[in-house]
């Protein structure tokens, strides 16, 4: 599994105890980022293409460690906790979609880092994979505005149109 990690600096709506700053965090759990990457190249992907222009991109975030040093299992628990914890399942403790031996007490989801240092800040999580919510943002200060895989039967096709949706609501 590779994850493509997009990280986009967005405009401001109003005033916070961060500035104008904002940030919002597009993962893409199973793309190809050379394959991406390409669409993005070639014309083919204009919407990711803008969001890159006016933030940064990652095409190289793996979910599943150093080869001698970290690996991990590359399915989507481990790799999700990784991505939103900043350590390797060494740490977090996730080595499956299970979720079992999680230590997110110790290497908690970065939403709640954020809410310690600031309680005001306001952080919102949408998914399409419910455990992402479920098991590993669940307990970092954040209130959930739309967990679509929960909520929305039928394809991912589907639970990604309604994820896009509730986002740009």
């Amino acid at each position: 599994l590779i994850t493509s990690l997009l990280l986009v600096g967005a405009g401001s709506l109003s005033a916070s105890p961060f500035g104008e700053r904002r940030v919002i965090v597009f993962g893409l759990d199973g793309t190809r980022a050379d394959a991406l990457k390409q669409q993005v190249e070639s014309g083919n992907a204009p919407h990711i293409a803008g969001l890159i222009e006016k933030g940064a991109v990652s095409w190289n975030a793996v979910a599943g460690g150093r080869v001698g040093q970290t690996l991990q299992a590359t399915s989507s628990g481990p790799g999700w906790a990784s991505v939103l914890t900043g350590v390797w399942a060494d740490k977090h403790g996730v080595t499956s979609n299970a979720f079992t031996g999680s230590n997110f007490a110790n290497y908690p989801h970065f939403f709640k880092r954020l809410h310690e240092v600031e309680m005001t800040v306001e952080m919102a999580s949408l998914v399409s994979w419910g455990p992402i919510q479920s098991e590993i943002v669940e307990d970092s200060g954040v209130t959930p505005i739309c967990d679509c895989h929960a909520y929305t039967a039928g394809s991912y096709d589907q639970r990604d149109a309604d994820l896009t949706a509730k986002t740009v609501e």
